[in-house]
């Protein structure tokens, strides 16, 4: 039988000179799309059902995301998934009083 080559990496790089944004660049491009996650059902609809998905929508995203990073960590897919959905929807709780109160105290 024939000898089969190995297929060559892919990989993606962002190239530039020191200084030139290239982080910046990267850090705004994952910060939309982490950001659009949670709007993307108010596109469709609005009301309870659209507050629902978008936390589930949310949830999954973040969950993913934890289990991702034990790639890179070694730690158990589960855990650190849970975690990750963890701190997002403590953020999300803290934010929403946040708005309620300033609302309420501007409003």
């Amino acid at each position: 039988m024939g000898e089969r080559a190995a297929a060559a990496p892919r990989c993606a790089a962002l190239v530039g000179p020191y200084l030139s944004g290239k982080t910046t660049l990267l850090e705004s491009l994952l910060f939309a799309t982490g950001a659009i996650i949670p709007v993307l059902p108010f596109l469709i609809g609005a009301g309870a059902g659209a507050i629902v998905a978008s936390a589930v929508m949310s949830g999954v995203a973040l969950f993913a995301l934890g289990a991702a990073i034990t790639l890179l960590t070694g730690r158990h897919p589960l855990f650190a998934g849970l975690r990750q959905v963890g701190f997002g929807m403590a953020a999300a709780a803290i934010t929403f009083g946040i708005g309620t109160l300033l609302g309420t105290a501007i409003g």
